[in-house]
C-alpha cells in the first residue's frame, strides 16, 4: 500500500480553496483542471467541455471559471494533460488492497511513486502520466453477483437492474476497477470528500509503458468475468460450420505465435504478449477464449473476447469472416452440406437468413431409452466418467494396473463377468512407466501390446500439455486407437496449473473435459483421486475425496479403496452411483506373490480378488461405533498448555491440541477437536476466551491474555490524534502502511459524518 506523507485536503474547506492557483500550476504543468459540478452528475461546470480534450484552457478562462467559489474540480485525461490516466477503484475500494499487494510483489517501489487519493464513496484513485499515449476508458476488473429475482438492488450507493443470463439466472455485474484515459475525466482533490493520500497533482509521476502495463496487468488479474467471444459466422443451411469445427480443433497458441505473439506465462490462464513487446501481458487465453487488454494489439480491440475462428478471420483475412469460413472449408474444416437430390436448387431458394433461436423440448414418451454399456458392471461405465478414491500407499496404482490387465488380456472382472480383450491408455505423471507401471502390468499378466501410456507432454519441448485445454488431442488418439479404457492417474497431476482443488469452477474445468472425452469416444474414463489428509472412513466416504465436492458430483460412479478388516487386506466398493443400485459389500483383495517354480521368479506381486463378506456391509457402522470418544477434560488440559505461552489463532491451537491428544487416540479427527474447543468457548467456565484478531482471524487465549490488535491500536491512536500522518502512526503502532492508512481514513470518515 502506498505511504501517506500528508493530507493537505483535510485541513481546509474545499469550497474556499484557491482553485485558480492550482489551475495555473496545471497550465504550466500541461494538465487540464476545470471547475465541476457534483449534482446531478459529475461533470465540468463549463458547459461544453469536449473542446478542452484537445487544448488547455487559457489564463483568462481560468480566471473566469474560478471567479466564484466552487466545491469541486476535475481533471481531463489523455493527451491534453500529458497522457494522464486514472485507475479508479470502485465498490468502496474492495479490490485496492489485493491490487496493491500484486503491484508491490511485481515492482517494489512503483506504488510509492503514484498520486493516490480517496473518494467520498470509500473508493481509491491512482493517478499518473505515461510517456506514450493512453487508450480510452476501460472496465478492467469486474465481478458477478447472483440474485434470486429481478428486483432492482443498490450496491455501494448505485442502483442495478438485474439481468438474466442464458441459464436463466438473475445477476448483476459490479465494476471493481476501471480506468479514465483519452476522452475521460474525473473529480479530484481538493473537491469536497476527496482526500489526497499520497503525492501531489502538481508533481505527477511519468511512467514508462512497461510500468503502466504492470499496474493494469495486476488489475486484470483480479477480474472475475470474461466477455462472450466475438464469433460472427455465416449461416450454413446444413452441415457443421467451418468456424465451429475450427474452434474445437485449432491450436490457438500456434495461430498467435505465427503472427508474432509470444507466450509470457503458461498455465490454465495463459498470458500472451503482443508483437513488439517482450515483458508484458497484452491478453489472456483461457478455455479457448482470447481476452485482450491492450489497446495497441491491432487488429484486436481491448476488453473483448475472441474465439479461435474470430482471431483467425482478423489475423488471416483482415476481418472478412466469409472469406475465413470459405478458406477453412477448403482446408477440411466443417462437414459438407448434404445435397438435395441431384438437382442444384440453390438459385431458386430464397436468400438464407439467421434462423430464430430455439431450444430442445420433448416429452419422455418421445425419448428413446439409452441402455448403459458397462466395462465392469456397476463399477466402470463406458462413455462416462467414473472415479477411484483412496489414500496414498493403499495400492491405487496396483488396482489400475490390475484393471488394465483384465481389460487388455480379456481376463474376467472381479465379479466374474467376461469381455473380449480391449485397449487401454494409462495417463500417469506420478508413477514411472518403466520401473513402476511396467513390472506391475507384467505381474498382472496384461497384454502389453494393448496397453499404452503417456504423461501427455509436448514431444518437442517435454513440457506438460494442459489436458483440459487440449482434450481434443486425446479424442483423436482414442478414436484412432480404439481405446476401451482411459485411466487418469491422478486428478491432481493433470489439473491445469493454478487449479484450486477446493474451487468448484477449477475442478469442473478438467472434469468437463474428461466427460467430453468419454462421451465423444465411448471409452470408459476413470480418474484417480487422493483422499483428504484428515483421513477416510470417518463419516460419509464421499466427503473423504480430496478437493471440492464437485469432484464427486461430476462423475457418474465413484468407488473407494480402503483398508480391509484383516491385515494386508484391501476393501474396494462403490460409494456413489447415478446409474443403479450400489453394492455396499464390494470386493476385497490381497497381494499375491507367484510361485517361483510354476509362475517364475518375480519381485512384483499381483492382486487376488474375493467377494467381500457380509461383515463388510456394516463396516462403516462398526467403525463409527468404534471411534474413540473425545474427552473434554483432556482437550481442555491440552489447550491450556498450548495457550500458556500466549494467545494463538483457533486453527493453530486446534492443530497443536490434535497433535497432543492423538498420541492416546490415533484415530481422533480434527473435527472432533474443533467441536470440543467450540464447546469450551461456549461454556463461560471453560477457562478459554475468544476474540477477533487481525484480518478477521479468530483468536483464543487464557482469560486476561487478549492483547490489543494492531488494527485496534492504530484506530485508537488515530482517534486521539487524527492529524497524524500515516508514517507517524505506523511508527507509533509498529504496523503496516495499509493498517495505518485504513485507520486514518476510517477516523476521518467518521469525523466528517459527525460534523454538521
Amino acid at each position: 500500500m502506498p505511504d501517506v506523507e500528508r493530507d493537505r485536503s483535510a485541513a481546509h474547506d474545499p469550497r474556499h480553496l484557491p482553485h485558480h492557483h492550482h489551475c495555473r500550476q496545471g497550465l504550466s504543468g500541461c494538465w487540464s483542471l476545470h471547475t465541476a459540478r457534483t449534482s446531478p452528475a459529475k461533470r465540468p461546470a463549463v458547459g461544453t467541455w469536449k473542446d478542452y480534450q484537445n487544448r488547455l484552457p487559457t489564463a483568462a478562462e481560468v480566471e473566469a471559471w474560478f471567479a466564484n467559489s466552487h466545491s469541486a474540480c476535475c481533471l481531463i485525461c489523455g493527451a491534453v494533460s500529458g497522457n494522464l490516466e486514472l485507475i479508479d477503484f470502485d465498490c468502496a475500494g474492495e479490490a485496492f488492497t489485493a491490487w496493491s499487494t500484486l503491484v508491490n510483489a511485481e515492482a517494489p517501489g512503483l506504488l510509492d511513486r503514484l498520486v493516490v487519493e480517496t473518494s467520498p464513496s470509500g473508493g481509491w484513485h491512482v493517478v499518473y502520466r505515461c510517456t506514450e499515449p493512453v487508450c480510452g476508458n476501460l472496465k478492467v476488473a469486474q465481478r458477478r453477483e447472483d440474485l434470486d429475482n429481478p428486483a432492482e438492488v443498490v450496491r455501494f450507493g448505485k442502483s442495478y437492474k438485474p439481468r438474466k443470463d442464458r441459464d436463466g439466472r438473475w445477476h448483476i455485474v459490479l465494476t471493481m476497477i476501471e480506468t479514465r484515459g483519452e476522452g475521460g475525466l474525473f473529480l479530484c482533490a481538493p473537491s469536497a470528500g476527496y482526500q489526497l493520500m499520497q503525492g501531489e497533482f502538481t508533481a505527477l509521476p511519468v511512467l514508462t509503458p512497461a510500468e503502466r502495463d504492470i499496474l493494469l496487468r495486476c488489475a486484470w488479474a483480479i477480474n472475475a468475468i470474461l466477455p462472450e467471444p466475438v464469433d460472427p459466422q455465416p449461416v450454413v443451411v446444413d452441415g457443421d460450420r467451418p468456424g465451429d469445427d475450427f474452434n474445437r480443433h485449432a491450436d490457438f497458441g500456434a495461430l498467435l505465435t505465427h503472427h508474432g505473439w509470444s507466450l509470457a506465462h503458461d498455465g490454465a490462464n495463459q498470458h500472451w504478449c503482443r508483437p513488439g513487446k517482450t515483458n508484458s501481458t497484452s491478453a489472456t487465453l483461457k478455455d479457448g477464449v482470447l481476452y485482450v487488454f491492450s489497446s495497441n494489439a491491432a487488429p484486436f480491440e481491448p476488453s473483448r473476447g475472441y474465439s479461435p475462428f474470430a482471431a483467425y478471420a482478423l489475423l488471416e483475412h483482415h476481418g472478412d469472416f466469409q472469406a475465413a469460413a470459405t478458406e477453412l472449408r477448403r482446408s477440411g474444416f466443417g462437414a459438407a452440406p448434404q445435397p438435395v437430390g441431384d438437382v442444384d436448387l440453390s438459385g431458386l431458394l430464397p436468400a438464407t437468413t439467421a434462423p430464430l433461436l430455439t431450444f430442445d423440448l420433448q416429452t419422455f414418451a418421445e425419448t428413446p431409452e439409452r441402455e448403459i454399456a458397462w466395462l465392469w458392471p456397476g463399477v466402470v461405465p463406458r462413455g462416462m466418467l467414473s472415479l477411484i478414491g483412496g489414500k496414498q500407499g493403499l495400492g491405487k496404482s496396483f488396482l489400475i494396473c490390475d484393471l488394465a490387465a483384465r481389460v487388455s488380456a480379456g481376463q474376467p472382472m472381479p465379479d466374474g463377468t467376461t469381455h473380449p480383450p480391449g485397449k487401454v491408455l494409462l495417463l500417469a505423471r506420478e508413477d514411472d512407466a518403466s520401473c513402476v507401471l511396467l513390472p506391475r502390468l507384467r505381474a498382472a499378466k496384461a497384454d502389453l501390446s494393448r496397453v499404452c501410456w503417456s504423461v501427455f507432454a509436448n514431444t518437442a519441448t517435454g513440457s506438460p500439455i494442459d489436458l483440459a485445454a487440449h482434450v481434443h488431442l486425446l479424442v483423436e488418439a482414442t478414436t484412432a486407437r480404439a481405446f476401451d479404457l482411459i485411466v487418469v492417474d491422478t486428478f491432481a497431476a493433470f489439473a491445469p496449473a493454478g487449479t484450486d482443488a477446493n474451487a468448484a469452477q477449477d475442478v469442473r474445468l478438467l472434469l468437463d473435459a474428461l466427460t467430453r472425452l468419454a462421451r465423444q469416444t465411448g471409452a470408459a474414463v476413470v480418474v484417480v483421486a487422493h483422499l483428504r489428509k484428515t483421513g477416510q472412513g470417518d463419516g460419509d466416504p464421499m466427503d473423504a475425496i480430496a478437493g471440492s465436492a464437485q469432484m464427486t458430483a461430476g462423475v457418474r460412479v465413484a468407488t473407494m479403496l480402503d483398508k480391509g478388516m484383516q491385515d494386508g487386506e484391501r476393501w474396494f466398493r462403490v460409494v456413489k452411483s447415478n446409474l443403479g443400485k450400489i453394492d455396499e459389500n464390494g470386493w476385497t483383495w490381497r497381494f499375491h506373490w507367484g510361485d517361483p517354480f510354476t509362475e517364475g521368479v518375480s519381485d512384483m506381486p499381483r492382486i487376488v480378488w474375493a467377494v467381500a463378506g457380509e461383515d463388510y456391509a456394516s463396516l462403516d457402522a462398526h467403525r463409527q461405533a468404534g471411534m474413540p470418544t473425545v474427552d473434554p477434560s483432556a482437550i481442555q488440559e491440552s489447550l491450556a498448555d498450548v495457550l500458556a505461552k500466549g494467545p494463538r489463532s483457533l486453527r493453530a491451537a486446534c492443530d497443536l491440541v490434535l497433535a497432543t491428544v492423538r498420541k492416546a487416540n490415533p484415530r481422533l479427527r480434527k473435527g472432533d477437536v474443533e467441536l470440543a474447543i467450540d464447546g469450551l468457548l461456549e461454556d463461560r467456565d471453560g477457562g478459554i476466551e475468544s476474540w477477533e484478531g487481525p484480518r478477521g482471524m479468530r483468536m483464543v487465549g487464557l482469560p486476561g491474555s487478549q492483547v490489543e490488535s494492531p488494527e485496534d491500536k492504530a484506530f485508537r491512536l488515530a482517534q486521539e490524534n487524527p492529524d497524524l500522518s500515516v508514517r507517524e502512526l505506523r511508527d507509533l503502532v509498529g504496523c503496516r502502511k495499509d493498517t495505518a492508512m485504513n485507520a486514518l481514513r476510517d477516523v476521518r470518515t467518521q469525523t466528517k459524518k459527525g460534523s454538521p
